[in-house]
């Protein structure tokens, strides 16, 4: 095949294909519920919004809706980020959005990252 064939083949061709998790794959890994303050908080999907990751609702009762198209790491930052909301919240700790993010990013990273915390916890 000559140069200008290969490039009409590349250019007529279909873009390789990518998995990306789905509502229904996430379903699978995602928790039902998380416990915040003693109390059993379920945890849905849903489809939002674009550019809307999760919603922590506090009232009539304590819910977290993650958004059903974001891939897993997006999904669980998502689920501690409203969890955090939800501490914030029941605890009248008055964290501000800024502080709520900079929590979530350090606790993912300490969750993610520090494997024996992970395993430590599952035994106690």
């Amino acid at each position: 095949m000559d140069s200008k064939s290969a490039e009409e083949s590349q250019t007529n061709s279909s873009p390789p294909q990518t998995s990306t998790p789905s509502q229904f794959d996430l379903a699978g890994v995602l928790p039902e519920f998380v416990f915040i303050g003693g109390i059993q908080v379920p945890v849905k999907l849903a489809r939002m919004a674009p550019g809307d990751f999760g919603e922590w609702r506090g009232y009539p009762s304590p819910s977290i809706t993650v958004n059903g198209v974001l891939e897993a790491p997006a999904a669980f930052m998502t689920i501690l980020h409203e969890a955090l909301h939800g501490i914030s919240e029941m605890y009248e700790l008055g964290l501000t959005e800024r502080d709520v993010r900079v929590l979530e990013i350090a606790l993912s990273d300490l969750f993610r990252r520090t494997e024996g915390l992970r395993h430590f916890g599952e035994k106690i």
